[in-house]
């Protein structure tokens, strides 16, 4: 259940201490030539890994197009060390007259050293998007994508608990020109309360079950009319999932399996009207926003789901190449640890991106639940391949504001890095007044 939430608010992010810009033409990737192989994070086909895929085993690397940031050390040369006589020659390494090893000095060439890479601190925009209506109870869930020259947020509602829906889950719809003002057009989909005069596009109304924890994602592969897919989880019965399971054990995970839950898949258009897809990809538990992304170099689609391990939330990862097939359960990608949390701390949205204009910045901007206090900040993590992620040092990105504000009780992260025609890049978040599990 998501507490009352108040707003939706921006942030622009600088991502690192510096940016390097590169384009040239990259050779073609190489890729699995087996259709029908399963990959999980942990089970690479043949012996070719992610960084081989990536082509980080070419020298030189040739550059994919668009901003390269440092948000690791894939651009710095290590350097070397070499070994020299008081008068500059080379020692010898093996061969040389062991009498005068004392006169032999190191000399570091072009190892980099005083180098700090830090995550900046966000900058809030302030409001920009409020529950202003009789079915948003509460806000959350947001995925914001730029397409067809709008700004497009899709967000989840809950309505009140005494209205007609109750208190389940629903699918909205603003856009917006410049990605700060926003309108929330009335499309006549769903019912509330006998009009259907609101933004609510999708739900158990539409899809005929229960809906929770979206993400909207765009799928290059797939025709114009289903290029908008839906990812979210759902309620099922204890046949339908003993059949699925029966069918795919390996797409059933032992929390999805207990909670009777199933991931699901709907598709649109034009982000508006959404048809369900028929058929289940997994049963798997993942209450918070789950999210999906197609990777160019591992020809896979590769999504970030929730976990839950010994009382700890993380996050997982699991990969398919057919998105409509069941897909393995998702593995450990981000567990609490201690360099950088407290043992009372949660991983819960992953807040996953690609940098705009790249294919190789993998960001993470997760949603971190700190116990201790019963609030929420944000950190961000970066990857090379998206299935091996290091935390950047510098703290949280984001916090709450101030007590009594309208993000001062805790604040979750959304999907979708996106650039504002200003240059500033930015990501949505949802402030909550109260704490995570006030009452």
């Amino acid at each position: 259940m998501l507490p009352c939430i108040r707003h939706v608010s921006f942030w622009a992010t600088l991502l690192a201490a510096g940016m390097a810009i590169g384009q040239t033409t990259r050779p073609a990737g190489r890729a699995w030539d087996d259709p029908s192989a399963v990959r999980t994070s942990r089970a690479p086909a043949g012996n070719a890994d992610n960084f081989i895929l990536y082509g980080y085993d070419r020298e030189p690397y040739q550059l994919d197009p668009g901003p390269h940031l440092f948000v690791d050390y894939r651009y710095f040369l290590p350097g070397r060390t070499s070994y020299v006589f008081p008068d500059g020659s080379e020692a010898p390494r093996y061969d040389g007259d062991p009498t005068r090893l004392p006169e032999i000095l190191g000399s570091p060439s072009q190892a980099p050293a005083n180098v700090r890479i830090e995550a900046q601190k966000a900058e809030k925009t302030g409001v920009v998007l409020d529950n202003d209506q009789p079915w948003e109870y509460g806000i959350g869930y947001h995925t914001l994508l730029y397409f067809d020259g709008k700004y497009r947020l899709w967000y989840e509602t809950i309505p009140p608990r005494n209205s007609k829906l109750g208190d389940r889950g629903l699918l909205c719809y603003a856009e917006s020109d410049d990605g700060l003002k926003w309108v929330k057009p009335r499309v006549g989909i769903v019912d509330f309360e006998g009009n259907k005069d609101n933004n609510i596009v999708y739900g158990e109304p539409v899809a005929g079950h229960s809906f929770h924890g979206s993400s909207v994602f765009i799928d290059p592969l797939a025709p114009r009319s289903e290029r908008l897919k839906l990812i979210y989880m759902s309620g099922t019965d204890a046949e339908a999932l003993a059949r699925f399971k029966a069918a795919h054990p390996h797409s059933v995970s032992p929390i999805g399996e207990q909670k009777k839950l199933f991931i699901r898949l709907a598709h649109s258009a034009d982000g508006i009207h959404w048809t369900p897809r028929p058929n289940p990809v997994m049963s798997h538990m993942s209450d918070t926003q789950t999210t999906v992304y197609y990777d160019e170099y591992l020809k896979r689609y590769v999504a970030f789901f929730r976990l839950a391990y010994m009382n700890h939330r993380a996050i997982g990862r699991t990969e398919t190449r057919r998105l409509d097939e069941p897909w393995p359960v998702p593995e450990v990608a981000l567990f609490p640890q201690p360099i950088h949390d407290r043992p009372a701390d949660d991983y819960y949205i992953s807040g996953y991106s690609r940098y705009p204009g790249t294919r190789t910045m993998h960001i993470m901007i997760p949603t971190i639940y700190k116990r201790h206090t019963d609030s929420t900040e944000l950190g961000m993590a970066a990857s090379m391949d998206g299935e091996y992620w290091t935390w950047l040092p510098g703290g949280p990105v984001l916090e709450p504001g101030p007590d009594g504000s309208w993000d001062g009780g805790c604040v979750f992260g959304g999907i979708g890095l996106t650039e504002l025609p200003d240059g500033r890049v930015v990501s949505p978040y949802v402030g909550y007044i109260y704490p995570h599990k006030f009452p």
